[in-house]
């Protein structure tokens, strides 16, 4: 598992139910990135417009590189010192 996944089983354990309900038509790439944008609205942050047509990676190769995603396992604080304005 990379390290900026850390953590994400839990949310993909309690998103997949919803994903199976009512999306299945739509890719992860897309799905991942609506549940993003509903978490950070829901925090308080600003409204982001979702724009769908990602499509999923089917191989490593496809897949961002280790390295360019901030790092999952270092807590809270590092992510926001990275996201805030």
């Amino acid at each position: 598992m990379f390290g900026a996944n850390a953590g994400l089983d839990v949310a993909r354990k309690l998103l997949q139910p919803i994903k199976d309900d009512v999306a299945k038509d739509m890719s992860y790439a897309d799905f991942w990135a609506l549940a993003s944008i509903i978490a950070v609205k829901e925090m308080g942050g600003p409204v982001v417009p979702f724009r769908p047509g990602r499509t999923d990676a089917t191989s490593v190769e496809e897949s961002v590189p280790e390295g360019r995603h901030p790092p999952g396992d270092q807590g809270s604080d590092m992510l926001r010192s990275i996201f805030q304005k």
